[in-house]
């Protein structure tokens, strides 16, 4: 039976950390890597990370059609770090620095977005697969000066949203300590 956990929280609050152990209490584990390597430091948060992890995980490093994953796998469990970095890369597809985002192209990345969310948790569901999304909370702070940065700040909490609606549980990290907020 499918089950699909969402693991969201302030940065450095643990949330890869708890997903990982969410995932070793679930067989073979694929690993869905979001991040893009866009600058020095953005490669080395990467290692960091993939050093982190058990060797044997299987890794995919893409952040598009994650759905396709699931479905080609044979293995049962998914762990999909992050939410939020996939929602960014869609967005920066469009506009690096917010040049021609008016309202109708706000709506068509909001629905690119909300779309791929919607493609992989019904794949994980139709494949009978385990799948732990981890996000970034992002709402909890000031309200960004810059028009981009505003609609990120908007686009990433929908993705939140419609993530939570759909899994089966849900956590918020606190300081490394998990509180269960579904399920």
């Amino acid at each position: 039976m499918s089950k699909i956990y969402y693991v969201t929280g302030g940065a450095r609050s643990g949330k890869s950390g708890f997903a990982e152990k969410i995932a070793e209490n679930h067989g073979d584990v694929v690993y869905i890597a979001t991040a893009v390597a866009t600058d020095e430091e953005m490669e080395n948060r990467i290692d960091i990370h993939k050093n982190s992890r058990p060797k044997e995980w299987e890794t995919f490093e893409q952040y598009r059609d994650i759905d396709r994953i699931l479905r080609s796998s044979d293995k049962k469990s998914f762990l999909l770090d992050c939410l939020t970095i996939l929602t960014t890369n869609i967005l920066m597809e469009y506009s690096l620095d917010g040049e021609g985002i008016n309202p109708e192209k706000e709506k068509q990345i909001t629905d690119v977005v909300m779309r791929e969310i919607m493609n992989f948790v019904v794949a994980a569901k139709e494949g009978d697969k385990t799948l732990i999304v981890v996000s970034n909370e992002v709402g909890m702070g000031i309200v960004p000066e810059g028009k981009l940065s505003r609609f990120f700040r908007d686009l990433a909490g929908r993705a939140n949203q419609l993530m939570s609606s759909l899994s089966d549980e849900a956590y918020l990290m606190v300081s490394g300590i998990p509180i269960r907020i579904k399920g």
